[in-house]
């Protein structure tokens, strides 16, 4: 039943401190989802437990700290790799947090621009509307999006998260599991949250792509930023037509999901790309 398997997830959850101290290095690795949960910049070291639906990377842009002064403190050799419910030692902010602009240097490139930041890729190229991820120039000019935001007002439990996710895969006849997998690594099944870019809900659905959903793919799906409903139909339904255009290859049409159709095909998918889809796939046995 919903109300077991979000309370095992949640026993889970709270015992990992417990069993990590006990285990230490040893355990299973979770891949977990990009988070969106904002937190103060500090002035002594603390610690945070990594939540259900985040990253190295946006723990750090919320302390205003670097992936790596995390990591080095925290004996991470695989920044990629967090496990939920670990407890990460965090020092104090040694630069302002990673908000502004910067200029492209020789020898960058996006993927690492958006990791010395503590932001995604993804954001980097919406915010300035970059074409090819692979090409910036030498002293280009790039806004660096500071940490997601959070809307209040469309908080939503896990019980009524999980029965939009299932209800439309129903709808569109995806894979059992699929798009609360993809709903897990995109949000932590959170509707209330909205991304820097502009990603909104469960599904983080942008804008200009909810205008063009509603067009051709789910036009009763008009209250996606606020239903959570509506927000799992329409990211269902954005799924199931690159699932269709990928001839049903699922790792494509997740990377298409995250990346965009028109980029994977003319710049093939980012590396970053690749560890979300994995990630994804990885979640899948947990929801199907």
């Amino acid at each position: 039943m919903v109300n077991s398997r979000v309370a095992e997830r949640q026993r889970t959850k709270e015992l990992l401190p417990f069993l990590l101290r006990l285990l230490g290095p040893v355990g299973v690795v979770v891949a977990v989802a990009a988070g969106f949960i904002a937190y103060s910049t500090v002035s002594a070291t603390q610690t945070h437990v990594v939540q259900p639906g985040e990253t190295l990377s946006h723990i750090a842009a919320s302390y205003g700290v670097s992936v790596q002064e995390i990591a080095s403190m925290n004996n991470i050799s695989n920044v990629d790799l967090i496990i939920a419910g670990s407890a990460l030692t965090i020092g104090a902010p040694s630069t302002p947090a990673p908000s502004g602009t910067y200029t492209v240097q020789p020898g960058d490139t996006l993927e690492r621009i958006a990791r010395e930041h503590g932001v995604l890729v993804r954001d980097l190229v919406e915010v300035n509307s970059i074409r090819d991820a692979n090409l910036i120039l030498i002293g280009q000019i790039l806004t660096v999006p500071g940490s997601p935001t959070t809307v209040t007002g469309y908080r939503v439990s896990y019980d009524t998260a999980e029965a939009a996710l299932r209800s439309a895969e129903r709808e569109y006849g995806l894979p059992s599991g699929l798009v609360l997998a993809l709903s897990w690594q995109e949000s932590g099944w959170q509707q209330h949250v909205v991304s820097e870019a502009g990603a909104v809900g469960l599904m983080q659905i942008m804008p200009d792509t909810a205008t063009w959903a509603l067009e051709w793919l789910a036009p009763g799906s008009t209250d996606w930023y606020g239903d959570p409903v509506h927000n799992a139909h329409m990211g269902a339904a954005i799924l199931r037509h690159w699932l269709h255009l990928a001839d049903g290859d699922v790792a494509y049409a997740l990377g298409a999901y995250y990346q965009g159709w028109h980029s994977m095909e003319t710049d093939g998918p980012y590396l970053e790309t690749d560890r979300y889809v994995a990630n994804v796939l990885a979640l899948l046995p947990q929801f199907a």
